[in-house]
């Protein structure tokens, strides 16, 4: 992964309750990632089979039939959310998934909730996504997100062991708190040290012999700010032009000069534009529209403008 690939994860996605396998979490976060950085308007994502593959360690699931396996064990996977102190949303992790065959692409679909609430990050715990990813525990990755939901403000951060449970969604796993000190708070202790982004330990707070909760001393190394969060538009594709996020400079005049008679100002040309910048962008793995790329991105454009206009026409005859 790149240098600077952030997710700006909202804090209510951070404090919610979910128990998933590492993999699955794996794919769940770079889910949310590519909804953020798409910045498209609608509730899913476009990702590519060799994306997936790159998530996944098992030989037997990087097959698009083992890839399918996955998300269809996702869409049964829950997450709870709190409302007036009560664990009384629930939803599924994601909310239903498309394969192309001709593109090689897996369209991923998540819940309306959870989507407003990534591309609405007033308070927001970034996660660093090369960093996240190295982790090998799932309950490092829950513990990186739950330590750094508050190491902007304080270095002693304190969780009543039962509510750590509860967010981590453990039921009856680990009964025995040396149980659960040594597969999930020194696991994680260890892993996350081992990144060089933190310096962690943390203290067992007693009453008589049992542990009732944990003080984590946490110095996080990594910064906070990576870059000033800019208004979500849906809008015309001249923005993510001018704003060189997306497509390169040596493409921009042919982009203007293939498609000068299209007014991507129209909602579903803007969508058209949009899906085809995501799919490109997911097909070769890259991030950004250059040269080397924009035949396919036009074919795609071309093939998705078509789709739209047709639409248009089929819905308007009475």
């Amino acid at each position: 992964m790149s240098k600077n690939q952030i997710l700006m994860k909202n804090n209510t996605i951070v404090s919610a309750r979910y128990n998933i396998s590492l993999m699955h979490n794996n794919i769940f976060i770079f889910i949310l990632y590519k909804l953020q950085k798409a910045k498209s308007g609608n509730a899913y994502c476009y990702i590519s089979k060799q994306e997936f593959q790159n998530l996944i360690s098992n030989k037997t699931q990087k097959t698009v039939p083992g890839i399918k396996k996955v998300l269809d064990n996702m869409l049964d996977e829950k997450i709870y959310f709190r409302e007036d102190g009560e664990w009384s949303c629930k939803y599924s992790i994601i909310a239903g998934y498309e394969y192309n065959k001709k593109e090689d692409l897996f369209k991923i679909v998540v819940i309306d909730k959870v989507y407003h609430l990534l591309m609405n990050y007033k308070a927001y715990t970034p996660i660093n996504m090369k960093i996240f990813l190295t982790l090998k525990s799932i309950y490092s990755q829950r513990l990186y997100d739950l330590l750094r939901l508050w190491s902007n403000t304080k270095e002693d951060i304190t969780y009543e062991l039962d509510e750590l449970k509860d967010l981590l969604m453990l039921n009856n796993k680990y009964n025995l708190y040396a149980d659960f000190k040594r597969n999930v708070l020194q696991r994680a202790k260890k892993e996350l040290n081992n990144t060089g982004m933190f310096e962690l330990s943390y203290t067992e707070n007693k009453k008589g012999r049992s542990v009732k909760s944990i003080t984590f001393h946490v110095k996080d190394l990594d910064k906070r700010v990576y870059f000033k969060k800019k208004q979500i538009e849906q809008t015309s594709p001249l923005l993510y032009i001018s704003n060189k996020n997306l497509i390169s400079n040596n493409c921009i005049s042919s982009l203007q000069k293939d498609f000068e008679l299209i007014d991507f100002t129209y909602e579903d040309m803007n969508q058209a534009f949009i899906e085809s910048i995501n799919i490109t962008l997911s097909k070769f793995n890259v991030d950004k529209i250059d040269y080397n790329v924009y035949p396919y991105f036009k074919a795609v454009l071309n093939n998705r403008i078509k789709y739209y206009t047709d639409l248009f026409i089929k819905t308007s005859i009475f």
